[in-house]
């Protein structure tokens, strides 16, 4: 009677199981209607419905492409470790995608739409190329992310460009990268025509994923720190520009580049071991140490900037050699003029 018992029970969950596994269709969501999948012979998954995605009770192993329509999100891990899965399609419905999603997938490259404000950690990771709408923070990290945005023709701006669609943007070799813990906080654009990286944000960088050996120039607007070795090694710089919302450069981030002088702005109070080491002129603000025995240091006296008595318009006329003309008064002038001549002088009066 044992016997039969445990036989009858082993092919329950042998039947079970295999019913589990050969599960060609159901439900995602809370509720009928919010979320329905179904997967054909060929491994393609259809998702369909008109609420959240909850759940992913399909064979991640078995899908090769996903079409994803009607859906307002995209559940956590839903395609987690899914190596055979390589194009999805997703509707201009979802509007979050959930940590870890498309994580360790199958994909080369995604297309997060314009309807999406959320996109969870991890939640394209791994993917090379994402395809991300300006002003949502799709936390590719480990990728090239290329930033849109949807004009109101259906048409999509990439830099300045114009396209008829996603598909037809090219990288070229140009690369957009996330530096700081959001792409609002800090992004870089790498042109590969210029050499030229243009880094932008409101908040601190973080990190330097971009390549340094190919940098040429670079211009760092917004930001309020230069991360450790930002730059380090980058032999082909030769020069930057560093906006005046800077605070912080932090050790070895301008070390052993190409550059031979730099300006650190009058907004830095902090500058890290080696911050700027190995630079043969640094124009350094009076009473902030550049910790380099190089430092030329610098006043910031109203609009101008003052460097050995020497007065300057601007910190980039500072770094030129451009001197502000001398403002005589009226009595210097006249007597300037009787004594060596009216051409003499470039003469402006106060």
């Amino acid at each position: 009677m044992r016997k039969k018992f445990l036989l009858i029970v082993g092919i329950l969950v042998f039947v079970s199981a295999n019913s589990q596994a050969d599960t060609t269709s159901g439900s995602c969501g809370a509720k009928a209607g919010d979320c329905n999948w179904s997967i054909d012979e060929n491994g393609h998954l259809t998702i369909t419905g008109s609420g959240a995605m909850i759940s992913s009770p399909w064979n991640k192993a078995s899908v090769t492409s996903a079409d994803i329509q009607g859906v307002t999100s995209i559940s956590h891990g839903a395609f987690l470790s899914a190596s055979n899965l390589k194009s999805v399609n997703i509707d201009s419905t979802v509007k979050t995608i959930s940590n870890n999603a498309f994580l360790w997938t199958g994909l080369t490259e995604i297309i997060v739409p314009n309807s999406v404000t959320s996109v969870g950690a991890d939640g394209v990771g791994g993917i090379k190329k994402v395809y991300c709408p300006s002003g949502t923070d799709c936390h590719a990290t480990s990728g090239e992310t290329v930033l849109y945005e949807k004009l109101e023709d259906g048409t999509y701006k990439v830099n300045g460009e114009v396209y008829s669609s996603l598909d037809d943007i090219p990288l070229d070799g140009d690369k957009f990268y996330e530096c700081g813990s959001s792409l609002k906080a800090c992004s870089a654009f790498f042109d590969a025509e210029t050499g030229k990286l243009t880094i932008t944000g409101s908040g601190a960088m973080t990190s330097s994923p971009w390549n340094k050996a190919s940098v040429t120039s670079a211009d760092i607007q917004g930001v309020t720190s230069i991360s450790h070795g930002a730059f380090l090694s980058a032999s082909n710089l030769k020069s930057v520009n560093i906006d005046s919302t800077v605070k912080t450069i932090s050790n070895n981030a301008f070390l052993w580049t190409g550059l031979t002088e730099i300006i650190v702005p009058n907004s830095v109070t902090s500058v890290g071991a080696d911050g700027v080491g190995g630079i043969k002129k640094v124009y350094c603000p009076s009473g902030t140490d550049c910790q380099s025995p190089n430092s030329i240091p610098y006043d910031k006296i109203g609009d101008y900037y003052s460097v050995g008595g020497k007065m300057y318009s601007s910190l980039k006329n500072m770094l030129k050699g451009i001197e502000m003309k001398r403002i005589y008064t009226v009595q210097e002038a006249t007597a300037a003029v009787s004594k060596k001549g009216k051409n003499t002088f470039s003469i402006r009066y106060r």
